[in-house]
């Protein structure tokens, strides 16, 4: 397991580059944040369906942050055997 510093953009979180300056970081962010979505609405009324696209007013939710991870075998793993013991409690209940 190790600590990783991270970033998140709405609901996306992403792991900085190690040893990324916090100069450059709070630059990122400040990007990030002044980027604005862009989203549509399908309107099937019509005969032939179509999508109206629209920029939402405000930009995204950015958090700096860090998370300690796994690597991904161990991760695994740790799901593989609480996937099971799920299993055995719905099996041992039924």
């Amino acid at each position: 397991m190790k600590t990783i510093q991270t970033i998140t953009v709405g609901h996306v979180v992403l792991e900085l580059p190690a040893g990324m300056p916090s100069k450059d970081i709070q630059q990122l962010a400040g990007y990030l944040a002044s980027l604005r979505r862009v989203e549509c609405h399908g309107l099937w009324a019509d005969e032939k369906y179509r999508n109206v696209q629209f920029v939402e007013a405000t930009g995204p939710q950015i958090q700096l942050g860090e998370l300690e991870v796994y690597e991904k075998v161990e991760a695994d793993r740790l799901y593989a055997e609480d996937l099971a013991a799920r299993e055995a409690k719905k099996t041992a209940a039924a």
